[in-house]
């Protein structure tokens, strides 16, 4: 399974090297490496990378949302120095789907890139309890941005070129994190938790029709285990 997986690793040399290695030991043998998130979508112009791991020294959110604006299908993670409450909330709320800090790559990022490409978010256990409620993966939130466009399932699963099983259990999780049980109902209280509003969805709705128009385009199959 892991021989399937494209992963792009954005950092410097060493950093890159470092998740490299990491990933080879686990059978994790397709990687782009890139200096700078603009090199990264050049290389990746004929197929987006399923993840992308960005490696920084500081606050990781502003390269993450630049990640998720220009790689809107890859699954985010960020591997950061110190993984303490404000980092890993901070990263989560920008488009990181899992957070791995630094000391814990050889170990830690094969094991959350599979985790993350499976639809599922992951934090360091040490910052997990200070987690005050679950956070929605990138592509939960996508999915429901895209449900507050009044999408349904079905044209949902065609713009984000998935199945609709995968769809309705990105929503299945998403109502259970959120403490739902309806879309409307998921609509607002995603609203209230992340602050959307009007543009967040429009932009939502730009990024699906652009990736549609995209002649490139492959089908990530995941059955997330409830």
């Amino acid at each position: 399974m892991t021989d399937e997986i494209l992963v792009g690793a954005v950092g410097d040399a060493r950093s890159r090297s470092r998740v490299v290695g990491a990933l080879a030991r686990d059978g994790i043998l397709s990687v782009v490496e890139a200096e700078s998130i603009e090199a990264l979508v050049d290389a990746c112009a004929d197929r987006w990378p399923h993840v992308v791991v960005h490696v920084g020294t500081g606050d990781p959110s502003a390269a993450l949302r630049r990640l998720a604006r220009s790689l809107p299908r890859s699954r985010l993670i960020a591997v950061v120095a110190a993984p303490d409450r404000a980092v890993v909330r901070n990263a989560l709320r920008a488009g990181a789907d899992g957070v791995v800090g630094a000391a814990d790559v050889p170990a830690a990022l094969p094991v959350t890139v599979g985790a993350v490409w499976a639809g599922q978010t992951v934090v360091p256990r040490a910052a997990r309890a200070d987690i005050e409620a679950a956070e929605l993966s990138h592509r939960e939130r996508e999915v429901l941005e895209l449900v507050a466009a009044g999408l349904n399932n079905a044209q949902i699963a065609e713009r984000l070129c998935v199945t609709e099983h995968t769809v309705k259990s990105h929503l299945g999780s998403t109502f259970a994190k959120l403490g739902v049980h309806s879309r409307s109902e998921a609509i607002a209280a995603g609203g209230e938790r992340h602050g959307s509003g009007p543009s967040h969805v429009r932009s939502a709705h730009e990024r699906a029709r652009w990736a549609q128009s995209t002649e490139t385009r492959y089908e990530t199959t995941v059955h997330r285990r409830q």
